[in-house]
Formats: structure tokens, sequence, C-alpha cells
């Protein structure tokens, strides 16, 4: 029996994005130990068939001496439970655990999803994460990315080998459990934004666009569905959502771990983030359950789009553009809007199926434990 430790922030991470892929490794035989932040989705892990181990782990900002604690646990916890292979899933788990794997020469294979906040605005702080990636990943045989643009700029920079390069379009979509649903019937055009509620994915643009559609007297609903992660330092505060809400610009319709009825019932997705995405899951769900998409011309995002035909595309942390879209969507007739909304399933379907997500992460697993 192989021994794998998946490790990442948290286990919603891991329980959101790698299901199917964690259920396929038990289902041929592998052991799953998850190494993560505990929260709701902890015990998910272990009905799952996973053993848990909960990791002390800071995500608010850089801390040389929580750093370097995190990577005496992650040495310490390595050595203890003696994996053939660590998965390593997030930034600084993938950074710190990518080293102490090496330290304790186990094999690791590091999944970068997107490149988050850290490269939006190059800073002193990009550059030292840029080192840490050097420093840690450039050895490595086997990494796994989701987006060519960050496969071009991490390689650009120096930070990993183009030859270890394993692309893949995203985390997948399983395509018979978010399947197409009609339109909802009605004047109102519902617009829906499911996600991790952070500043960066563009909830007040949203609200702000939502307010100038409601003054121009269209008849929309903008909803909001997630959770807020008190312990990101970027995350929307409880206030800001309840002014929103009160005013009547966003409907926060709170968390839920089933986003279909909510999407069952827009007609549009929109996810104006100007945070560095590997590719939007709320994208992919949308997509896949039928729905035209708006969301930002940036990487990652843009992937999920071909515009004027699965939706459309805004600039960055720009109101006005983002404004246009929605109006377009809100104004199109119910024909026209079924037919963004089936193009936009092909697409999940010709793209962005799970199952060659999870054939990429059985075969470099496979390389990597029992290389030929």
């Amino acid at each position: 029996m192989t021994h794998i430790i998946m490790t990442s922030n948290t286990s919603w991470y891991l329980a959101n994005f790698l299901e199917r892929t964690i259920r396929r490794l038990i289902e041929r035989g592998d052991h799953i130990t998850v190494l993560a932040c505990e929260d709701h989705k902890s015990e998910a892990l272990v009905n799952m068939g996973c053993t848990f181990v909960p990791l002390d782990l800071s995500r608010k900002g850089i801390s040389i001496r929580a750093d370097v604690k995190l990577l005496l646990d992650f040495i310490k916890i390595f050595r203890d439970h003696e994996p053939d292979l660590v998965m390593t899933f997030t930034i600084k788990n993938n950074i710190f655990g990518a080293f102490a794997a090496r330290y304790l020469a186990i094999p690791v294979l590091p999944t970068i999803s997107g490149l988050g906040t850290v490269y939006v605005k190059r800073n002193l702080i990009t550059r030292l994460v840029t080192l840490l990636i050097r420093l840690s990943m450039r050895p490595l045989p086997k990494i796994i990315l989701m987006n060519s643009s960050d496969r071009k700029l991490l390689t650009g920079l120096g930070a990993i080998c183009d030859r270890s390069v394993v692309q893949i379009s995203s985390s997948g979509i399983d395509l018979n459990h978010f399947s197409q649903v009609p339109l909802p019937v009605g004047p109102t055009r519902v617009f829906l934004m499911h996600t991790r509620l952070l500043w960066h994915k563009g909830v007040a643009q949203l609200a702000e666009a939502s307010r100038r559609l409601k003054d121009e007297g269209l008849d929309v609903r903008c909803q909001l569905l997630g959770f807020v992660d008190v312990d990101d330092a970027l995350a929307v505060d409880q206030a800001s959502l309840d002014a929103w809400d009160k005013e009547g610009v966003l409907e926060f319709i709170g968390k839920n771990d089933d986003v279909r009825p909510a999407i069952t019932s827009a007609h549009c997705i929109v996810l104006p983030s100007y945070y560095r995405e590997g590719v939007p899951r709320s994208l992919l769900e949308g997509g896949a359950m039928g729905r035209p998409l708006i969301t930002t011309n940036t990487p990652g995002c843009r992937c999920a789009v071909d515009v004027e035909e699965t939706g459309f595309l805004c600039k960055p942390q720009d109101v006005e553009t983002l404004s246009d879209c929605m109006r377009q969507i809100a104004t199109m007739d119910d024909r026209d809007l079924a037919e963004m909304g089936a193009a936009s399933r092909a697409k999940m379907v010709r793209k962005f199926d799970d199952e060659a997500v999870i054939l990429n992460y059985l075969s470099s697993v496979d390389y990597l434990i029992r290389p030929v």
C-alpha cells in the first residue's frame, strides 16, 4: 500500500477541489493522510477514508518565526508518518512542504493552482516568494500547474524548470454532478457570485456594478454565496456584507456546501476577481450547469470564457466594464441567453472534464513513487 500525505492550508481546499482525486487514490488502494488546518470539512475527509492530522498554520501574511515553526512541524510530521509521497497544495504548504520532504528524501508533488495576491503587484514580498519557490521547487522532477500564464511567469523568473511542469486545465469539474439545467423563467435577471469572500475576488466591484444597474431601472438581483474566512487577512468583513444586503445591492445568502440550487436559480455566474487564480471553481461549476459567465481578463479567469459565445470578460478592478458585461446579460433575450448557457456547458465538457485531471494526478504519482 502506498502512503501519501496531502497537505494544504485548509481541509476545505482538499475536500472542495480534490475530492474525486482523493477517492480514486483510495479506491486503488493508496492510503491518504490529510495534513491541514482543521475546519468544517475535516470530518468529510475522514469519512472519505483519509487519516486526518491537524496542522498549525497562519494564513495572515509572512512571519519568520511562524514559518520556521511550520517547516519544523512538516519535518517532524513527515518523519513520524513516513509517507511514500507528499502532495502539496497552496503556497505555504507548497514551499515549506517541499523543503521538508526534500530534506527527508521523500518524493514531493506540488500543485500551483494560482499565484493569489503575491504577483498582483511586484514588490519585496514577490521577490521573496519567487526565491523560496526557486529554492524549494526548481529541482523537482514534477510540478503541476493549472494555467499557462503562471507557467510562463514562473519559468521566466527562473523559479521552476519548464521541463518539470505537468500542465492541467484546472482542478476539473464533475460533469455528472454539475449537470446542465434550464435557465430560470421570469423577467428578473439573477446574477450569482459564489466564492471565498475575499476583497481581491472583486466583491466591492460587484456591489457597485449592481448599484449602477439598479439605478438605471434594470430588473436585476445580485446574490453572494460564500463563507467569511476570518482567518484570512484579505477576507471581506461581515459589516460590509450586512450593509450591501440591507441596501439591496448584494443579497448575502451565506454558505452552502451544495451550490447547485443557487446556480439553478441564477441566470449568470459572475466573478470579477483580480486575484491570480488557477481556473476558478465557481466558473467551472456555473458553466457546467449551463450558465453564461462574466469574469475578468486575468490569468486563470479568462481560460473559462469564450468572449461573446459563453460569456464576457471585463477589466480587473473596473466597475464600468463589469457593469457593461452585466448589462448585456440583463438585456439579452431568453433565447440568446439560453444559447450562451448551452455553449458554456459545451466548453466545460470539451475542456474541463475532471477525468483528465484525475488521470494526470495518478500518472504523476506513479512516476514519482515508481519511476521507470
